[in-house]
């Protein structure tokens, strides 16, 4: 498929567009989240312990006095980066296991599971 062909089933589906978007920002907002984060996030700050959410901490603050949104924009970073190389980087022998794994799952030696939700007779 040409980048043309699935750019135009792409808006053709309203909601796979939107989610596309949302992705889009997500991984954008996870990869500048250093420079974006108003706040240290491990910053010790005991005076605002517990401090609802305001102009200076926009989710407000923990337990310690950490600021909640630098918290999550950091977890994002976090987040992104270990689906990233989830998805990008091929297990070690995957190259063995997967004709392996296809030919069990559709050998004639193996039988699904029996189900134990059998009434009993009284």
């Amino acid at each position: 498929m040409s980048f043309r062909t699935v750019f135009k089933r792409l808006m053709a589906e309203r909601l796979a567009f939107a989610s596309l978007i949302y992705l889009a920002l997500l991984v954008i907002v996870a990869i500048t989240a250093p420079w974006i984060a108003p706040h240290d996030p491990a910053e010790i700050d005991l005076m605002n312990m517990m401090k609802p959410p305001s102009k200076e901490h926009w989710f407000g603050t923990d337990e310690l006095g950490r600021d909640i949104f630098s918290r999550v924009l950091m977890g994002a970073e976090t987040a992104v980066k270990a689906s990233l190389f989830a998805v990008l980087v091929p297990p070690r022998g995957s190259r063995a296991q997967a004709p392996c794994g296809s030919c069990s799952g559709t050998s004639s030696r193996t039988s699904p599971p029996r189900s134990s939700s059998r009434r009993r007779s009284t």
